[in-house]
C-alpha cells in the first residue's frame, strides 16, 4: 500500500499534509508505529504508505476516492 503522490507544487510541506479515504480523515502514523494511519516513506515526501489497518481497509474495495491536501496541519491517528 504505498503510493506515490503528486504535489501541487515544488515546495510542499510535509508537517502540513493530510490524506483522506473519501471523506474521512486518515491519520499520521509515523512509522506505521499504531498500524492504522499513514507514514512517509522516503525523505522527499513523495511517497506515502497507508499502513495495515488502512491497507486493509483499501484493498476491502469500500474506498472510492483517496484525497490528499497541502496546507493545514497533519492530524496524528488518536
Amino acid at each position: 500500500c504505498v503510493y506515490e503522490i503528486q504535489t501541487p507544487e515544488e515546495e510542499i510541506d510535509p508537517t502540513e499534509t493530510n490524506f483522506y479515504f473519501d471523506d474521512k480523515i486518515v491519520g499520521y502514523d509515523p512509522d506505521c508505529a499504531n498500524g492504522v494511519g499513514w507514514t512517509w516513506t522516503d525523505t522527499t515526501q513523495t511517497k506515502v504508505e497507508f499502513c495495515k489497518e488502512a491497507c486493509d481497509e483499501l484493498k476491502g474495495g469500500t474506498v472510492e476516492n483517496i484525497r490528499a491536501t497541502f496546507g493545514c496541519p497533519v492530524v496524528p491517528v488518536e
